[in-house]
């Protein structure tokens, strides 16, 4: 009998550590989980003086419920085509709508494990927003900060924008492939879990119309001169596109007089 009762004691403790599992650091930092936590971007291509509307879905790939959760948004760069920057010195740069800063935060107060929710944002430009002319791609880098507890513990997830370029550098430099090629150690002593993606938006002028005047105008050209070659190798050609542009038209007159009779 003893023995039976000391059997079940070590049965019971041996399962104990398993009932009490939590997830810990490691775990927020897993690459395969931190990759789901912000996936689907959706950005906008936005006319200056416009507005646009670029949003993601925002995911709790853990096994246990995550609370206050905060999502910030931030335009922090304009990268032109070469791959110049800019910030410092623009003006009439794009804002959140309904902030008062450049930067918008969206909270959501719970997500269950493996639940989802999209997370969105407006854009308002300026008509002097910076923008390059047609038909450069310059665009707008967004940085995205994710935090958020599970009751003990605080967690934060930062994109690129977030670190310096010396704390990049050395973030990649010393990182560990089994983490995603980042150093962790030095990660964690910034504050952050995880790194995540950010994303982008574009603010471009309108394709102005003078370009299709002059594609169309030359395409003009290029069909009456191919006409006037084929016209001098066979006579009468000419005469007969005009029986056939007068024909058409003849037709187009007549069916516009039937709707009209209707």
């Amino acid at each position: 009998m003893l023995r039976r009762k000391i059997a079940i004691l070590l049965f019971i403790l041996l399962l104990l550590p398993f009932s009490c599992q939590s997830t810990t650091a490691a775990d927020w930092s897993t690459p395969g989980e931190v990759n789901k936590i912000a996936t689907e971007f959706r950005t906008p291509q936005i006319s200056p003086g416009s507005e646009g509307h670029f949003s993601f879905l925002l995911t709790n790939p853990f096994d246990i419920e995550i609370v206050n959760i905060s999502v910030l948004a931030e335009p922090y760069l304009f990268v032109h085509q070469d791959g110049t920057v800019e910030w410092d010195g623009l003006t009439h740069l794009p804002i959140m709508k309904d902030s008062s800063s450049g930067s918008g935060t969206v909270n959501v107060s719970r997500l269950l494990p493996n639940e989802y929710q999209t997370v969105s944002w407006q854009i308002a430009t300026f008509p002097d927003t910076p923008h390059d002319s047609w038909p450069s791609q310059p665009i707008y880098l967004v940085r995205i900060l994710i935090a958020f507890n599970d009751g003990t513990t605080n967690v934060s997830y930062a994109s690129r924008g977030f670190f310096s370029d010396d704390e990049w550098t050395k973030l990649r430099s010393t990182g560990d492939l089994s983490v995603g090629g980042v150093n962790l150690t030095y990660l964690l002593s910034l504050g952050y879990n995880g790194i995540i993606p950010e994303t982008s938006f574009e603010v471009k002028g309108d394709i102005p119309l003078w370009p299709v005047l002059v594609m169309a105008a030359i395409a003009i050209l290029c069909f009456v001169y191919g006409v006037h070659l084929y016209s001098i190798r066979r006579p009468g050609t000419a005469n007969e596109i005009v029986y056939m542009v007068s024909r058409v038209k003849s037709n187009l007159e007549n069916l516009v007089g039937r709707i009209r009779k209707r």
